[in-house]
């Protein structure tokens, strides 16, 4: 009797492109690379770029230890150190890691589309993430964002190998990517949890899941050393999501379907939190995915892997159901548009499933579409520059502000550090105090706004002591005009005369002047 053929899916040596293939696939990454390279240094890098560079600046013991004052992970910040120390500190070098992987991730998705559906579906969901807007957008942003996707995506790969075959390599293999994922992001856990619940069921293999268990265990070993800063990030959560808990709870309890609708093409990248901020397009194109993804699984039966689909959709649903829940019961960690990034490229292969089974003109039909789709939110994210409000305002205060003279802030701290030369607890006070000079968030539980008042007079005190023994003349305060402005320039109303306020245009902030007496000693 003949050997039973083993399906594409799992068979780790189908899914051979030809050379068309080939040409196609090398044409689909030279459109990823141009879209991710070009023009990468045009725009200024805002706040959490910033913070970035200033982690990245930091000597190798420093970069490890900050990402765990903040909510964040080492991984990515000391890959990002390579790029300045080769090249200079700019916008574009700053860029170039996250855009490179960015590119890595799209020839990611065509190798993994290739072996594990075919390599049309391949093909088509390279294509798919080249032109993603929101891809395009995280792959010319200085974060970990295409790092995360890229080694997600693999581990869902290296998890098909320890099913089908659970070598201790293949064990090995998919630990390390997932102790990779869980030091480059915290969100990075739900994503493992996805990925593992894809490759444990549909059948349910109680081996599989043994080998899936045996690379989770190696992967929690090597997270151990990092491990008590993950408690203490988890600790105060509540305080450093603060910024978005009035936003989650009035889209309260769409965040899902919003998430569907910011990983689409059509639109901005990236989305803002809230319904009204989406485009007609993006549902549009949030609908045509949807029937894609329900004709894949209703015709799962004529892939060379009927359970895909439903292994893809685990890879979505699951986590971003995670993320919600945590985010109803605890902290509001769903920020649409940035926690939900990973389950892109699933949601791609899903949908570049269901176009395999259509006919030939209507496969390029919805490619067409797709393209159409994505075109509005890629002009806007290459004409218009919205990044760079930062950058001119720390500027501003370059040409304005005098060596040694002492700026207090509100916001930006990061950015006035890159762009303006000053360091913070020197010449840059963070107003309230940060819990670490590295990070940009407050933690209003340590600051409620009753102690508001005592905290801005202690920061008068402060900046003019620092002002009259380096001998300056004046004091920058930089805040916006809400409560922690008024409290903060009131404070300084009382104490110093005020020399000039600047609008700065930009969510209602301001930039002040104080005079600090001739002479005038410490205090």
């Amino acid at each position: 009797m003949a050997a039973m053929p083993v399906p594409p899916s799992i068979d780790l040596a189908a899914g051979k492109s030809t050379w068309r293939g080939r040409l196609v696939a090398a044409l689909v990454l030279g459109l990823a690379a141009v879209l991710r390279l070009w023009a990468l240094g045009r725009d200024g890098m805002w706040s959490d770029e910033c913070l970035t560079a200033t982690w990245a600046q930091l000597p190798w013991r420093e970069t490890l230890a900050a990402p765990a004052a903040d909510n964040n992970a080492p991984h990515y910040f000391l890959l990002a150190k390579l790029s300045p120390a080769l090249f200079g500190s700019n916008e574009l070098t700053w860029r170039l890691l996250p855009a490179l992987l960015g590119v890595a991730g799209v020839a990611a998705v065509w190798w993994v589309g290739r072996r594990l559906l075919s390599s049309g579906a391949g093909l088509a969901a390279a294509f798919l993430l080249a032109i993603s807007p929101l891809h395009v957008h995280y792959s010319r942003e200085a974060r970990n964002y295409t790092l995360l996707v890229l080694l997600v995506l693999l581990a869902f790969a290296a998890a098909a190998r320890v099913r089908q075959r659970g070598s201790r390599w293949d064990v090995a293999a998919l630990a390390l990517l997932l102790a990779a994922a869980l030091y480059t992001h915290t969100i990075a856990a739900f994503a493992a949890l996805g990925v593992l619940a894809a490759w444990a069921f549909f059948p349910l293999d109680r081996k599989a899941i043994g080998r899936l268990a045996l690379a989770t265990a190696f992967a929690g070993l090597a997270l151990a050393p990092w491990l008590p800063q993950l408690l203490r990030q988890g600790g105060r959560s509540v305080e450093s999501y603060s910024w978005h808990e009035g936003e989650f709870e009035r889209e309260f309890p769409w965040q899902v379907p919003r998430s569907l609708a910011a990983l689409s093409h059509g639109s901005l990248a990236p989305v803002r939190n809230r319904v009204a901020d989406l485009l007609p397009q993006a549902w549009v194109a949030t609908a045509l995915g949807a029937l894609l993804a329900a004709y894949a699984v209703a015709g799962r039966r004529r892939l060379a892997d009927p359970a895909m689909p439903l292994r893809l959709i685990v890879a979505i649903v699951l986590p971003l159901l995670a993320i919600f829940v945590v985010a109803t019961l605890g902290p509001p960690i769903y920020v649409v548009g940035r926690v939900d990034v990973f389950v892109l490229p699933f949601l791609l292969l899903l949908v570049a499933a269901g176009l395999t089974l259509l006919s030939v003109p209507a496969r390029a039909g919805a490619a067409v579409a797709f393209a159409g789709l994505a075109l509005l939110p890629l002009q806007v994210l290459f004409r218009l520059d919205v990044r760079s409000q930062e950058k001119l305002i720390a500027a501003m205060l370059r040409s304005e502000r005098r060596t040694a003279e002492p700026v207090v802030a509100t916001t930006f701290l990061p950015c006035l550090e890159f762009y303006a030369g000053v360091r913070r607890d020197e010449q840059l006070f963070a107003f309230p105090a940060r819990p670490a000079s590295t990070t940009s968030w407050i933690d209003r539980s340590a600051h409620p706004s009753r102690s508001w008042p005592a905290e801005a007079a202690a920061v008068v005190r402060r900046v003019q002591n620092v002002a009259a023994t380096a001998g300056s003349s004046r004091v920058w305060v930089v805040c916006g005009r809400d409560d922690l402005g008024r409290a903060l320039t009131g404070a300084f109303d009382r104490a110093l005369p005020l020399l000039g306020i600047a609008d700065l245009h930009f969510q209602d902030l301001e930039m002040r002047a104080y005079g600090v007496p001739p002479g005038a000693p410490p205090l």
